[in-house]
């Protein structure tokens, strides 16, 4: 229902306290959020880097962004700490007969130094960029369209000045990416992949004065699943979970117990046990985790080294193996800590058949590094 410039957007009671709704109006995504002293509205779009602020963390009336942690004022949708080049588009919000209704027209921003709208020639200077984008211009091409102070700025990376960004992004290849702009108030550019090539798309968020682009924001998204490969885990895969107690980088567990509660535990002593299966002992035979496994054998694992940032999820079905030789060559592998507090052999030989393995073994500046994804089929 559009009521003049006020819009209908959702009922009341669909936005809660300290959780953020969006909506979208007219291609525009808004937040939604609840305070004290009713519900407010604001863009949702972070004025730094392309981010969702529905998405980000609330905190009394102060929304802080998932991305780079810009913080605004839920009231009035002004900028704080100064991450934020401007504030955020603050939109007039009633609730009748329990909807919740948007006025669009005469959005403001109560702070200082807030959007305005788009002149004609910035909206020129975007279809500019997007044309470079579509050719893969060189740098001569992109000063062109640059101020003389422009900015870069990539996650860990940012550059200062016309020529500095120009060979940037004269260098960097994105013709073979298919790109548009989004449509909404601000501009943000999307290069999305062909099917099925295996490319990472880009997002750039233009930040435009003068008829100059002053700022751009460019952030990678996610990579298309890799081809599957074959259950088979390298030697070096295996090394690391082998090592994953001596090298401080346990692994953590997920599984659900008999009544149905989700559980993560911390496991440093799970080994590999062949190249398709993993194994670990519990100490306790009758509880805990082997009597979970007994009822639900879906198991979920994450590696993690922080220091390289290689990360591998894992998944697959657990079982507890009776046989006296399994049980003792699963005893027999694991480190002496783990042997130590089960002299006895009381507790149980737990196996894991993967299922899957996703992961890299770290990130480098072109992304991740040796990513792999094996499936058992």
């Amino acid at each position: 229902m559009n009521d003049g410039s006020w819009v209908k957007v959702c009922r009341a009671d669909e936005v809660e306290f300290d959780e953020p709704k969006q909506v979208t109006i007219d291609g525009v995504a808004i937040g939604l959020y609840r305070l004290q002293d009713g519900c407010h509205a604001l863009g949702d779009v972070c004025t730094h880097a392309f981010a969702h602020l529905t998405d980000g963390f609330v905190e009394d009336d102060i929304v802080e962004c998932p991305l780079h942690h810009a913080r605004y004022e839920i009231r009035t949708g002004k900028s704080l700490d100064g991450i934020a080049p401007s504030d955020l588009t603050s939109y007039a919000v009633k609730v009748k007969d329990g909807d919740v209704y948007v006025q669009m027209i005469g959005a403001t921003n109560s702070g200082e130094g807030g959007d305005t709208p788009a002149e004609p020639d910035d909206d020129a200077i975007a279809s500019a960029v997007l044309d470079l984008l579509q050719r893969d211009a060189e740098a001569d091409e992109w000063r062109a369209v640059l101020a003389p102070h422009a900015e870069f700025e990539v996650l860990n990376g940012h550059l200062s000045g016309c020529d500095a960004v120009a060979s940037r992004l004269g260098d960097t290849r994105t013709g073979h990416l298919a790109w548009k702009r989004l449509d909404r108030p601000d501009f943000v550019l999307v290069g999305e992949p062909h099917t099925a090539t295996g490319d990472r798309g880009m997002a750039l968020m233009l930040a435009i004065e003068n008829g100059l682009v002053l700022r751009v924001s460019q952030q990678n998204l996610a990579m298309p699943p890799r081809p599957a490969m074959p259950m088979v885990m390298d030697a070096a895969l295996r090394e690391r979970i082998d090592n994953s107690l001596a090298a401080k980088h346990p692994i953590a567990l997920s599984y659900v117990d008999p009544e149905g509660r989700p559980h993560l535990s911390l496991r440093g002593s799970l080994r590999s046990f062949g190249d398709d299966r993993l194994a670990m002992w519990a100490r306790s035979a009758d509880t805990g985790l082997a009597a979970a496994i007994r009822s639900n054998p879906q198991v979920a694992l994450l590696y993690r080294d922080e220091d390289t940032r290689a990360t591998y999820q894992l998944s697959g079905r657990a079982h507890v193996a009776d046989d006296e030789p399994t049980r003792r060559a699963v005893y027999d592998a694991m480190p002496k800590v783990e042997r130590d507090h089960d002299f006895a052999m009381l507790g149980a030989a737990i196996i894991i058949e993967l299922d899957l393995v996703e992961g890299w073994a770290g990130i480098g500046p072109t992304g991740p590094i040796d990513p792999v994804r094996l499936v058992r089929t």
